[in-house]
This record gives structure tokens, sequence and C-alpha cells, in this order.
């Protein structure tokens, strides 16, 4: 009979192996206070360039000023040109159809045009 509970708990033994193998290995909970404790195997590597300073190289660094993963010597520099208008706003009255001035002497009241409309009048040869 021993040697009947023998058998079943090698059984036993071969199946919880199987098991364990079929799922890639014990699944063992850590709480998240725990997890700063573990080793991971992953080596963690102390930056070579402090900020604002990136490694664009190994071993060289740069400055990164607006902190957009591009050294600022490689960024080119936008330089908008600004253009100002300047609106000259022309007064025409509607009643221009007669010189308004009295021109003295030989001088003729004579109308001066922009774009085919009398803008003003002018006492003139």
């Amino acid at each position: 009979m021993s040697n009947d509970k023998n058998v079943l708990y090698i059984g036993i033994a071969i199946v919880l192996g199987a098991i364990v193998l079929v799922n890639g290995g014990l699944d063992i909970s850590v709480n998240d206070n725990d997890k700063g404790n573990l080793i991971t195997g992953m080596a963690v590597e102390e930056p070579f360039c402090s900020s604002p300073y990136i490694e664009y190289q190994q071993g060289s660094c740069c400055l990164d000023a607006d902190l957009n993963g591009i050294c600022d010597d490689d960024e080119s520099v936008i330089v908008e040109d600004v253009v100002e208008e300047t609106v000259v706003e022309e007064v025409v009255e509607e009643s221009m159809e007669t010189c308004p001035y009295e021109c003295e002497g030989d001088l003729v009241c004579r109308p001066i045009y922009s774009n085919n409309k009398i803008v003003r009048w002018a006492c003139s040869l």
C-alpha cells in the first residue's frame, strides 16, 4: 500500500509540474509597496547630460532649452518679416460737382482725380 501512495504522490507532483511548465512558471504577486525592492535584472543608467542639455550621440551633449528633444543648434531659426500696411483713406464728398474755392488772380479751380473720381479741387494755372 505504501507503494501505491508513493505512486500517487509522484503522479500528483508530475501533474503539478506539468501545470507549472504549461503556464510559464509561478506567478508571485507583489504589493505595490514592495515593487521598489525587486531586482529586475535591468541596469539603470544615469543620464550623461544634465537638463537642459541632452545627449545627441554617445558621450556628447547639446543645449535643448525648449525641451523638445532637438538640439537648439540644429533647429532652424524662423524669422518672419512683418509687413505693415499703410491704409490711406480717401475722403470723397458726394457733392464735389463744383469747385468749393474761389481762386485768386489767373488761377483756375480744377478737379483732382483718383480712380476716375474727383477727390478734391485745387487752384492752378
